[in-house]
């Protein structure tokens, strides 16, 4: 008759391997939509001998503000269904991998010692490093799928924002004020802001930008005695510099050059009176103050 400890050890061996098999079978896969009528790698052929040749037209003889918004418009929808491929396996990569693959291998590993322990003192070990490890696991996948969720939702937001911008050219300006070459430098901005790269340094920036209108707000706070009045203070100055006047047209370029590069790409006038906009006052600011024609 076999021990108590042998069926116990049995037992333990047993659901280790059943674990392993409820993960790897019986489990249908969800895939993430329905079938494309072609596969990405399809269209992209068909785009790549299409775009060759209307590149070549272009700069041939027929430049047009319509043909140039064509290319550019079928230069979009690639990079968009190569984006939406790379979404979906990352969000997939997300769902498939990470916990479960953890726990079923500490399950085979804290087997081993259940299987051919002789002792409780080698199953309590095992089973202790389980749980430790599998605690481990759900923290780690956790912080693994929330990192997926932001870096998704920062290069769908940027990707919209670039987007914008361009249709915006599109319809707006004609090939002399807006070239192909430069509609495709917009391109490359646009595909930037699909990559995991693009979506850190956006990011980055926003986050540098909410701690600059910390930092200006705390400046104006401390200087006021502790009443934060922004009318009082930038506002009333930034309103005043852009009143109309023989020197408007200029200052407001001068402004614009300023703070395009830092992402403030609204006319200078709108953050004049947002409350929220004391980082882009101050760069006006001081750019006014830098150009020799202080506030």
């Amino acid at each position: 008759m076999r021990s108590v400890g042998a069926l116990r050890r049995r037992g333990m061996a047993f659901l280790a391997f059943a674990l392993l098999g409820s993960a790897l079978s019986g489990c249908t896969t969800i895939e993430g939509g329905p079938p494309r009528l072609f596969t990405v790698a399809e269209e992209a052929d068909v785009a790549r001998a299409r775009l060759t040749a209307a590149e070549d037209a272009y700069y041939r003889a027929t430049a047009s503000k319509w043909s140039r918004n064509e290319i550019v418009a079928a230069r979009m929808r690639e990079i968009d269904s190569y984006y939406f491929a790379f979404e979906a396996s990352l969000i997939r990569e997300r769902q498939e991998s990470g916990f479960v693959s953890s726990i079923v291998s500490l399950a085979l590993t804290g087997a081993i010692p259940l299987v051919g322990s002789l002792g409780t003192k080698s199953a309590l070990g095992a089973a202790s490093t389980f749980v430790q490890g599998g605690t481990k696991a759900f923290s780690d996948e956790v912080l693994f799928q929330k990192t997926v969720q932001v870096l998704a939702t920062q290069m769908r937001s940027h990707r919209a924002l670039v987007a914008s911008q361009i249709v915006d050219r599109m319809r707006k300006l004609d090939i002399d004020a807006y070239p192909l070459s430069m509609a495709l430098g917009d391109l490359d901005e646009y595909y930037a802001a699909g990559t995991i790269a693009g979506a850190l340094i956006e990011i980055q920036k926003t986050v540098s930008a909410q701690s600059a209108e910390a930092e200006t707000t705390k400046a104006v706070l401390m200087v006021q005695g502790g009443t934060f009045d922004s009318t009082d203070a930038t506002m009333k100055l930034v309103k005043k510099y852009l009143a109309p006047g023989p020197k408007h047209a200029a200052r407001v370029a001068l402004l614009k050059k300023c703070l395009v590069p830092r992402g403030f790409l609204a006319a200078p006038s709108t953050y004049a009176f947002s409350p929220s906009s004391g980082r882009a006052r101050a760069i006006m600011m001081d750019c006014a103050q830098q150009a020799g024609d202080p506030m």
